[in-house]
Order: C-alpha cells, then structure tokens, then sequence
C-alpha cells in the first residue's frame, strides 16, 4: 500500500491502520465530536452557520446574484428555529445568571447593567418561545398577534444587547486603566518577588479579561443587525423578506424572477390616492350584519381603499335605499389562503382551518336579508382542498339564488390550480358575472403572484368559463407593480383573444412593509388611455382609475345598464370612469 498524501511512499498494513486509529481517536476529534452531540455545542455551531449565512447574503446581493443569496437567506431563516428549540430552557438560565450577577462584586453601574442584560434576555427568550411554537404550528396564534410577540422578543433581545454593550465599553475602559495601573506600578527589591508574582498574576487576568471583554462587544455589534431588522429600525433586503423559503429549493419550484422586486425608493402617495374615513346607515348595518354571522369581506381583509363607497350606497340616501345601490364582497372559505401572493394582505397558511359546511347556507341568509341588489362573492386560494373548494363556491352561488333570484352574483374565483373542471363546475352553478384576475402582466407574473399561478393559467380558466356560456367574463390588472406599455396592451390582447367582456385597471396600493413596494404612482391620466386602448380592442367595458379595484361598484350601474337593459346613451353619460367597476351597454349586452 502507499501513502496518498505528498509521496508514494509505501506503508505497511499495520502502521496504515495504526495512523488512521490515531487521526479517528485523536482528542481534538474526540472533543470535537463531544462538543457538537452537545445542546450548547449545536447551537453554537447552528449560531456560527447562521451568521455566516447572514453576512454571505449581504455579499452575494451586492454581486446581483439574488436568487442564491435568497437560498442562504432561507437557510439562516431556518436555522433560527431550530436554535429557538435548543434554547427552550434558556429563559430559567439567565434569570438564574440575573442574581449571581446582583450578588457579584465590582462597580454597581455595571452590576446593575449586567442585572439588566440577563432579565432582558430572558424575556426576549421567553417570547421567542411562543414565536418557535407558532412557527411549527404547536400553537395557532392570529397573524397580528404573532407578529406582536416577535417584534416585543426583538425588542427585548435589542434591550439586552445595548445593556451588554454599555456595560462591555465601561468595562473595557476600566480593565485598560487598571492595566496600566499594574504595569506603572513594578515593586523592585528581592523582598517584593512575592509581590511582583502576584501583580503578574493579576496583569494577566486583567488582559485575558479584556480580550473576553472585546470579542463580546465585537459580537454584540454584530448582534445588534438580527434584533433591528426584525423590529423594522432597516430593512436588509425585500427581496429577501418576502422571498422563497428553504421548501421552496428542496423542491426545486424557484425560478430566479421570483425574488426581483419594484422600485426600492418607495415613491410619496398622490392626493387623488387619499380617501375619506368609512361613514353611513348603509355602511354601519351591513358591518353589524358580517359580525353577527361571522361572514368575511374582502373590502376588510385585503384592506380596500374604497369599502366606504362600495358598503355606503348613494349619498343621502335611507338605510335600505344605501343597501340597495352597496355591493359588498364576500370571501368564502375562511380567511386564511394557501398561497401568498406578493401585493395581498390576506393571512396565508399550508394548513388553514377546514371548511365550515353551513357557511353556504349562513351566507345566502345574510344576502337575501340585507336586500341588495348586487353581490360579489370571492375566496382565498384553497389548494389544500382536492377541488380547491369549487363544490362550496357553486353550492353557495345556487342557494343565493334559491332564496333571493333578484339578485345579481358575481364570483371572482382563483384558478382551482388549473383544473378546468372544477371552473366549469362554478361557470355552471347560475352566477351572472365570472371573474378572474390575472393581476399583472405576463412577464411580472412570477414576480409578483404566488408561484403556482401562471398568467397562462388564469387565460384557461377565463376562456372555459365563457365556454360554458357565461354572459360576462372579466379580469382585472394592477398598474404600479414595474410593467410597461408594451405588456400591458400585449396582456389585453390575450385577454380579448380568450373573449374576456370586461377589464378594469387600478393602481397597485403596497398594504404593508412586508409587502413589494410600490414601482411608481400612475397618472390619472395613463389610466384614461389605457381604457380608450382596451375599449378600442373590443372590451364591453372599462372601469380605469386609480381607485379603481376588481369589485368597486360592481353592482351600481352594471345592474342597471347591463342585465337590466338601459340604454347605451344612458350608461355612457352616467358612468364616471375612474369610480365605476362594470357595466356595458345595451347593444354589448346583446352580443352576448
């Protein structure tokens, strides 16, 4: 046999064996080995990973190379659960170091700092234990409510790293002044070696001190970035606060636009974008009305700027005449979506809470009470479900129907994953408008929706729904988002190709911080050629504002002028563009 590491020396069997039990049993192995099956020794270990990873996101953004630094972000992301786990008795530890160090000798500012820090990370410790047992679904906590309890852990972490550092500087200033202290003071004599030895002594404990001292105010420092970024003081990156996860690269399903983003400068809001408080009879009723039966709206969910317009009805008008003339939007299947989509503020989980199976009936109960005269119905993305949820949309469309036939419904439905037969099943259950949105151009697609919708996707669901003979189909797009005019007229192109009736445009409005900025504010005016374009394409009808969303006022007017039959003259004198959601003319009515 021969050596394998500079020469082709031969070795004999025996001493090959003997080397390699020497490296294996070796005692810097064995420690090693000892170290890490240790709880401290992984979270160490974890700790060291996790910083790494950190810092080499920081690089690898500044390189451009955003869809690896996500990959190592996620890593980081998931290596600080798991430590939450391994320090599940942390919080009794520091609270036991808190009263040592209140015992402990030394100047009392920095016994009391010491005392701090401790009680500090204790508590932060203790909040980050309900932040892991939510993250890993041991606890359900409300998506408010979560994000409370991190930012006060954060908070309380940021508290006891500033405690350390005040008190690592004070320290470092006192140790390098009895340093000094102890070199000035050199005794001579032979009487005073037992004094020189322990002077030495005390020297180099004061220096080791020091160093232990400015490593932790160097960690510290570089401990400050974790705490900050979670509280908001900076951002590190958008790209990686809403990007893919570790599951996501398992899997394989990232592609490399998912994690580039709008414009990061954050432009000001126009004052045509300001709207008024929510006020009204109309508005307070049915407001009282969705409590009492539980009901959710998107109006609240999604934050829609205009829900006072939509659920006040007309100006001045009584209680039940508002009702009449509001549209209110329902969101079946619960509040929680599978998906999570980039411009919503829907709550999102993998596992949201099963279906409630008298929500059909609570909910044509409710509409069929309030006596409107228009009603949207739309869902969270149920991809949990094996029909997405197309059984408990259609069955909720028949008994509006069954109890209140005056009323005009309108379903604004995900794509059921691509499975056109669960769309066909809805298109078939008596609705009068099906609505989908594409949301976005083509090419912004992957930027801005959830992964597992395609723009190609929602074009199939919008032309089978107008193949099994719905009347009115109809999208919406958001301007705002990073597209420009060539996308956006090549999107209604497609959509007239797959004979979609209505389109409406809207400016993308960002609903959080944790949510992708705003790319730019559109001009009213870029909303007024782009539906003179959509109308010269062939679209019934166009609602384009700034306000404008995919359910504003999809009742007022439409009722009137579409299903009902007014006149096209009418119609075009009483529907203002920027304000109205749906509607077309009576000779467009016809051509259905």
């Amino acid at each position: 046999m021969t050596g394998f590491f500079l020469f082709p020396i031969p070795i004999p069997p025996f001493e090959m064996a003997t080397i390699a039990a020497q490296v294996i049993l070796h005692p810097t192995v064995s420690q090693g080995l000892k170290f890490t099956a240790t709880t401290v020794g992984r979270d160490k270990l974890y700790r060291a990973v996790q910083y790494f990873s950190r810092f080499y996101t920081w690089y690898l953004l500044r390189k451009g190379n955003k869809e690896e630094a996500a990959r190592w972000n996620a890593l980081k992301s998931h290596l600080g659960t798991s430590r939450k786990l391994l320090r599940i008795g942390k919080p009794i530890e520091h609270l036991q170091a808190a009263l040592k160090a209140s015992l402990a000798s030394g100047p009392a500012i920095e016994v009391v700092l010491a005392v701090a820090r401790q009680i500090a990370y204790s508590a932060y410790l203790s909040y980050d234990l309900f932040v892991w047992a939510n993250a890993v679904k041991f606890i359900k906590l409300a998506p408010e409510t979560a994000k409370r309890v991190s930012r006060t852990s954060a908070k309380f972490w940021l508290a006891g790293i500033a405690f350390n550092l005040v008190n690592g500087v004070l320290k470092t200033a006192r140790l390098a002044a009895e340093s000094k202290k102890l070199n000035q003071s050199k005794p001579w004599g032979e009487k005073d070696l037992s004094e020189e030895a322990a002077r030495e002594t005390r020297l180099a404990a004061v220096e080791k001190a020091r160093l232990a001292t400015r490593r932790q105010l160097v960690i510290d420092l570089l401990d400050v970035s974790l705490p900050a970024t979670s509280i908001e003081l900076y951002s590190l990156s958008e790209v990686l606060e809403g990007g893919p996860s570790l599951d996501d690269f398992i899997a394989g399903d990232v592609q490399p636009e998912r994690v580039v983003l709008g414009n990061t400068k954050g432009p000001r809001l126009p004052s045509y974008l300001k709207t008024s408080i929510p006020t009204g009879a109309s508005f307070s009723k049915i407001k009282k009305d969705l409590r009492g039966l539980k009901l959710h709206t998107v109006c609240e969910e999604a934050r829609c700027p205009n829900i006072g317009d939509c659920w006040g009805g007309k100006p001045g008008a009584t209680e039940a005449e508002g009702r009449s003339a509001a549209t209110a939007t329902i969101m079946l299947m619960g509040d929680t979506c599978t998906r999570g989509c980039r411009f919503c503020s829907v709550k999102t989980s993998r596992a949201p809470p099963p279906l409630d199976p008298h929500e059909p009936e609570n909910t044509a109960e409710a509409i069929s009470r309030w006596g409107l005269g228009y009603i949207v119905l739309t869902s969270v993305d149920r991809d949990d479900l094996a029909d997405g949820g197309c059984r408990h949309f259609a069955e909720t469309i028949q008994k509006i129907k069954q109890k209140a036939p005056h009323i005009l419904v309108e379903a604004l439905t995900g794509d059921f994953a691509g499975n056109l037969d669960h769309v066909s099943l809805v298109a078939k259950s008596g609705l009068d408008v099906y609505a989908h949105n594409v949301e976005t151009v083509e090419a912004l697609t992957p930027y801005v929706r959830d992964r597992r919708a395609t723009f190609r996707q929602s074009l199939s669901v919008l032309e089978r729904a107008k193949q099994e003979g719905v009347r009115v189909t109809k999208t919406s797009i958001m301007l705002g988002v990073g597209e420009n005019s060539d996308q956006v007229l090549d999107a209604l192109k497609q959509l007239r190709k797959v004979n979609v009736d209505v389109v409406t445009f809207g400016q993308y409005m960002r609903p959080t911080k944790r949510h992708m900025k705003v790319d730019r504010y559109v001009e009213p005016a870029e909303f007024d050629h782009w539906k003179k374009v959509a109308e010269d394409l062939g679209f019934l009808y166009v609602a384009s504002g700034p306000l404008v969303r995919s359910s504003y006022k999809a009742g007022e007017f439409y009722i009137e002028n579409v299903l009902r039959g007014k006149s096209a003259e009418n119609k075009v004198k009483r529907l203002p563009a920027d304000h109205l959601e749906a509607g077309v003319s009576e000779s467009s009515s016809k051509a259905l």
